[in-house]
């Protein structure tokens, strides 16, 4: 008796294609990179209705 291995993404690739025949491959997301650091900026400003996160420099002057 051998241990026979197979491959069944071509049977897996024809069902697919079969049940979804409209179905394409979808382009990966392009970002250029340039709103990252925006985004942090702006969530350090934003008001989501909890208690205010004070920033470093401010601990300082609230503990020395």
């Amino acid at each position: 008796m051998a241990l026979v291995l197979s491959d069944r993404s071509a049977v897996v690739e024809a069902q697919v294609s079969a049940c979804y025949p409209k179905l394409s491959k979808a382009r990966p997301p392009t970002f250029k990179g340039t709103g990252y650091w925006q985004g942090v900026a702006d969530g350090k400003h934003a008001e989501i209705g909890g208690q205010a996160l004070v920033d470093d420099e401010d601990m300082d002057q609230l503990t020395h």
